[in-house]
C-alpha cells in the first residue's frame, strides 16, 4: 500500500496535479485494483507541505464532518499546526533528535466496521448509537452500546474474533464513508516511546 501511495505521489508530481482523480490511474479504488491490492473500502487523504521539513507529513484534522465548521476543532487544529511547525524547525536545527524520548499514543487501524444488514447489499438496519457519536479515539469495550436499530433496540459491541475486548473507533458516522458502508474504523491503541 505504501508503494502504491508513493506511485500516486510521483504521478501527481510528474503530471502536475493535486487531486484524488489521477489522469493515469483514475480514482483511488481504480488504482488499487490496477496494482492488485485487495480492499473492503477505500479512503484517500492527500496533503503536502514539503518546504517545512526534510520529510513530508500528513495531518488529518478530525473528527469533523465535511461542510461544517467547529470553532473548538479549528482552534485545536491551529494549535497543532503551530506546534508541528515548531517541531519541524527544531528537527531541522538538529535539536529534536537530542531530546529524551517521550510517550506517545499510537492508534493503528484494525478494521472497518459496516452498518448492520440482513445480507450484503440489503438496507442498513441500525444507526450509530447516540452514546458513541463524537467519541472518536475513545475506548469502546465489549458490552458497550454500538448501534441502535430503527425500532429502538441497542446492539452491543461483541469484541473481536482474536479475543480483543477493547478498540478505539475513529471516523464514527463519517458521511464520506456512508456510501462505502463504513460506520467507523476500529483501531488498536498502544503507547510508544518516540
Amino acid at each position: 500500500l505504501c508503494a502504491i501511495a508513493r506511485i500516486k505521489s510521483c504521478d501527481m508530481k510528474e503530471n502536475k496535479y493535486f487531486a484524488h482523480e489521477s489522469p493515469t490511474y483514475g480514482r483511488a479504488a481504480d488504482m488499487l485494483t490496477y496494482f492488485g491490492y485487495s480492499y473492503r473500502g477505500v479512503g484517500e487523504n492527500i496533503a503536502h507541505h514539503g518546504t517545512v521539513a526534510k520529510a513530508d507529513v500528513c495531518i488529518e484534522i478530525g473528527p469533523q464532518q465535511h461542510g461544517t465548521l467547529d470553532a473548538r476543532l479549528f482552534e485545536e487544529s491551529e494549535s497543532l499546526m503551530r506546534r508541528y511547525l515548531e517541531l519541524a524547525e527544531e528537527w531541522n536545527r538538529g535539536e529534536l533528535q537530542k531530546r529524551a524520548p517521550i510517550q506517545v499514543e499510537v492508534f493503528t487501524q484494525l478494521r472497518d466496521l459496516g452498518y448492520p444488514k440482513a445480507w450484503a447489499g440489503a438496507p442498513i438496519e441500525a444507526m450509530i448509537h447516540p452514546d458513541l457519536l463524537g467519541r472518536d479515539f475513545c475506548e469502546l469495550k465489549k458490552g458497550d452500546k454500538l448501534f441502535r436499530t430503527f425500532d429502538g433496540k441497542d446492539i452491543m459491541y461483541q469484541g473481536e474474533a482474536d479475543g480483543r475486548e477493547s478498540v478505539w473507533p475513529i471516523f464514527i458516522n463519517e458521511p464520506a464513508y456512508y456510501e462505502k458502508d463504513i460506520a467507523m474504523s476500529l483501531t488498536v491503541r498502544t503507547v510508544e516511546e518516540w
